[in-house]
């Protein structure tokens, strides 16, 4: 299964920072740069014509509407279809196609059509890595052999999983101004309880437990009212599929991928939640 449960109407709404301005928490949702390195890395005009998103990420779906023909949008959660369905703007509406299926199983007439396969924090969706390698392998069947796919994707750096006490370092850090309330908050799901919650086996983190330790925490006054609720921003009760960098490049090598990883700076998450451009790897090459 490539999207487990734990994305419910609630987990979705809290994603959201302002309603009105439909402006989502950052770090959950691709920011204004990250935006930017997705329309960079994009295939070159004329070879726009369709892409695919996995997903219903507004802010990836509108990048897409900008500079595509067409844009096919596939997610299983009828939540997300329900809110972000008209969250793209109102003159390219009729040129997406929204699908409300799992990723696992695309539209056959678009096999080896597609120019570009978007995806924001999808592979983390996952159920373990031989999930991951059967959906890289069926992406690969989407596009034609001068297709890209773009995604970020949350991925430690290779040392980065050693670390411990991270919530602590986290918590320092905001005290002296270094990290904003989203770097926090986003932080303290995927980093601050690698130590414990994260399998180095499986790559698998137990965000249920991440939560369950932020509770106990705010229970004996570890973390104020505050930060627990800049926690709950991104909470998400399943379990991410979080590869160091090592092993996920095995795994997008398997599929038939060859990528690059573009890390940016400026926010704390961007170390271990990169954008990757990833090209297939031809038969005979």
């Amino acid at each position: 299964m490539t999207q487990p449960h734990g994305w419910d109407r609630q987990t979705l709404q809290r994603r959201i920072a302002d309603p009105g301005s439909r402006r989502r928490w950052a770090g959950g949702s691709p920011d204004t740069l990250e935006i930017e390195g997705y329309a960079a890395l994009m295939p070159p005009a004329p070879r726009r014509r369709l892409a695919v998103v996995l997903g219903m990420t507004p802010e990836v779906r509108t990048l897409a509407l900008n500079a595509f023909d067409r844009v096919i949008s596939i997610d299983r959660s009828v939540e997300a279809h329900a809110i972000y369905a008209d969250w793209v703007p109102a003159d390219a509406r009729h040129r997406e196609q929204r699908i409300i299926g799992d990723w696992s199983a695309p539209p056959p007439e678009i096999l080896g059509c597609v120019d570009a396969v978007f995806g924001d924090g999808v592979l983390g969706n996952c159920a373990d890595g031989a999930a991951a390698i059967e959906l890289l392998r069926i992406i690969r069947t989407m596009i034609h052999n001068a297709g890209t796919m773009i995604t970020r994707h949350a991925c430690y750096p290779d040392g980065f999983a050693g670390m411990r006490h991270r919530w602590e370092d986290l918590l320092a850090a905001f005290g002296r101004g270094d990290i904003s309330d989203e770097e926090l908050g986003f932080a303290l799901r995927l980093a601050g309880h690698v130590d414990g919650a994260w399998d180095d086996g499986s790559c698998l983190l137990d965000c249920g437990m991440v939560y369950r330790r932020l509770d106990a925490m705010a229970a004996d006054g570890t973390l104020s009212p505050g930060i627990l609720a800049f926690a709950r921003r991104y909470q998400f009760a399943g379990m991410n599929w979080i590869p160091d960098e090592s092993r996920w490049q095995q795994a997008l090598t398997q599929a038939g991928w060859r990528a690059q990883r573009h890390e940016l700076t400026g926010r704390e998450w961007y170390r271990y939640y990169p954008l990757y451009s990833c090209q297939p790897v031809q038969a005979d090459a």
